[in-house]
């Protein structure tokens, strides 16, 4: 059964608190909190709670790095932030050519995918030339475990 005081909620409200307990929790990897995080991700925007009390799941939030060392904020992405470092992961074997989808949009609205799909890296750099987009699928899978 639940805690004294999560008793009388309603199931929705119960997982929220559950949630919201959970956050608040002390350390959860190397001494760091959820809301660690979460207020490293926010930057300058606003704080965590504001985040949570005004914004989550309710509004879209535009993050700024400008006081962070503005573009250095970046630099730990630099091999990943651009199709040419895309590529050159790709042809490294870092990332496998399956972890891509190339797509366009010729008037707009309709969707066209290559058939047959890209097999090679080289494939997807000339798709990319011709001015198909890429969708990089789960990039957080490609690391140096």
């Amino acid at each position: 059964s639940p805690p004294l005081g999560l008793s009388k909620m309603s199931p929705k409200r119960r997982r929220v608190a559950r949630r919201r307990e959970e956050s608040e929790s002390p350390a959860v990897a190397n001494g760091r909190t959820i809301s660690d995080g979460l207020a490293w991700l926010l930057g300058d925007s606003t704080s965590v709670e504001t985040f949570r009390e005004k914004t989550f799941e309710r509004e879209p939030l535009h993050v700024s790095r400008a006081s962070h060392g503005g573009s250095a904020y970046y630099e730990p992405f630099r091999d990943i932030s651009s199709p040419e470092g895309l590529f050159k992961l790709m042809e490294s074997g870092s990332v496998p050519v399956y972890r891509v989808n190339m797509f366009r949009c010729l008037d707009g609205s309709t969707k066209e995918t290559p058939d047959p799909a890209p097999s090679s890296a080289a494939e997807v750099r000339k798709l990319f030339s011709e001015g198909w987009s890429i969708q990089w699928l789960q990039p957080q899978h490609e690391h140096d475990a």
